[in-house]
């Protein structure tokens, strides 16, 4: 099925239907109407990727998360869904379980798919230099949650050395001197970040950062 057996149903010509499926406001609301109960009535389904790709456009955005078994990128991935909605977009949602190399097969698939854009969290030993030689540079792209030290590319997430910092500095208003920090793997951008945010706060007071006291 065709737009042009959609067209012929409707009694409105080929570019007509064109315009209802690309949402067009040219179109008069009754056109509209008789238009889609047309394609109801003919099962017609509008093939939005070859659109797409004779568009060179696409209303599909990858989303590339590092560990969905993670609560809190679970939480992350569902607001950046919401976000996209919002704007007409709808995601591509892969899970890199922290491979690097299924990563970048991820990539590749994105790229192929002719996405509008990416906003991806990087797999935990993403290298800088090799994720500049995987990205599509011609698609648009947003890194977060974990800082790429070096890359062109866009970020947004927390600031955590300063969150981390300002905690600290919080228990020691409180009159506290011995104060710890618990944190995950040392080979976490993200935990390096708050590790220096920890110590700046205590070399800031005068109190040595104890080695012993970095968990």
């Amino acid at each position: 099925m065709t737009i042009v057996d959609v067209a012929r149903r409707a009694g409105v010509s080929k570019s007509t239907v064109s315009l209802v499926l690309s949402g067009s406001e040219l179109v008069a609301e009754t056109t509209r109407l008789r238009v889609n109960e047309a394609m109801r009535a003919l099962g017609y389904v509008y093939h939005r990727g070859a659109a797409s790709l004779r568009a060179a456009s696409s209303d599909l955005v990858g989303t590339i998360m590092s560990d969905l078994k993670n609560p809190f990128f679970a939480e992350l991935t569902a607001a950046i869904e919401d976000a996209l909605f919002q704007r007409g977009f709808t995601p591509i949602l892969a899970n890199t379980s922290e491979d690097t190399a299924r990563q970048a097969q991820v990539l590749r698939a994105m790229r192929e798919h002719n996405v509008a854009g990416i906003i991806m969290s990087p797999a935990r030993g993403t290298d800088t230099w090799t994720l500049a030689q995987q990205w599509p540079s011609h698609i648009p792209a947003v890194i977060t949650m974990r800082r790429m030290i070096g890359s062109s590319l866009p970020y947004v997430g927390p600031d955590n050395q300063k969150g981390e910092r300002a905690a600290v500095e919080h228990l020691l208003k409180l009159g506290h001197r011995r104060i710890a920090f618990i944190g995950g793997a040392a080979t976490m951008m993200a935990q390096r970040e708050r590790v220096s945010g920890w110590r700046d706060a205590l070399n800031g007071w005068g109190l040595a950062a104890d080695r012993i006291l970095d968990l």
